[in-house]
């Protein structure tokens, strides 16, 4: 019976890992190989060769016989990824997408450990259960430890960033809304300096049309009853 209340208070840990009040943003130094006991991380999410470390954990967990190896084996599996949160934040702090594959890669990692302790209900007899469990118990304690802290330094830095990007888009914005009224406001300066344009010149055609008119209207033609025939020969 204590076995089982073990148990459920473990995957409760799990489900519930990121659930910690943070730190003060001072306190959050990490270190990886003292808290989590790794020494090299290795590939990170976001690395093209990183498929070849899922890869080896698939092959872990092939050949890991026994429903409290199999625990074991997504223990470590989860710890590493919790490693591997950690130092991509300190490496590349502004790769978020490569930051949240990681995160999320450690949470799938903790649900399938979570499967596997409901798993160790039938073996709670097995002495090697209540050792996983206590183990179990301390990661999660520790990674709730550790993403406390990631916690705290996420309070800063993401907020300065987004908040300068604020600023760049509200003047970039009042620097286009400014020229578009510019670019649409009448200049009473330039409309008084210039004067008003010349007609355009008259083309020659035009003007000589004008010249035959003028002389047509000078010549005074004779009235009809006015004309002698007689003085015409035929």
């Amino acid at each position: 019976m204590i076995k089982k209340i073990s148990i459920g208070f473990v995957i409760m840990a799990l489900l519930f890992a990121f659930s910690v009040t943070a730190v003060r943003a001072q306190e959050a130094s990490i270190d990886v190989k003292a808290e989590l006991g790794i020494e090299n991380v290795g590939r990170l999410p976001g690395s093209p060769w990183y498929f070849l470390k899922e890869l080896r954990r698939g092959i872990s967990k092939l050949f890991a016989f026994g429903s409290v190896r199999k625990a074991e084996v997504e223990l470590e599996i989860a710890n590493e990824k919790a490693a591997e949160v950690v130092v991509l934040e300190e490496k590349e702090p502004l790769n978020t997408a490569a930051i949240k594959q990681a995160m999320a890669n450690y949470g799938e990692s903790k649900e399938r450990l979570a499967e596997r302790v409901k798993r160790l209900e039938a073996e709670s007899d097995n002495p090697n259960v209540e050792k996983l469990l206590i183990k179990i118990e301390e990661q999660s304690a520790k990674h709730a430890e550790v993403f406390s802290k990631l916690e705290a330094r996420f309070k800063v830095e993401p907020v300065e960033l987004e908040s300068g990007l604020d600023m760049d888009f509200e003047v970039e914005t009042k620097v286009e809304v400014e020229g578009a009224a510019k670019a649409t406001m009448p200049s009473t300066s330039i409309s008084e300096e210039v004067e008003p344009a010349a007609s355009p010149a008259t083309s020659p055609t035009t003007s000589l049309e004008t010249s035959i008119e003028q002389d047509l209207e000078a010549i005074q033609l004779p009235e009809l009853e006015d004309l002698n025939l007689g003085d015409f020969n035929y």
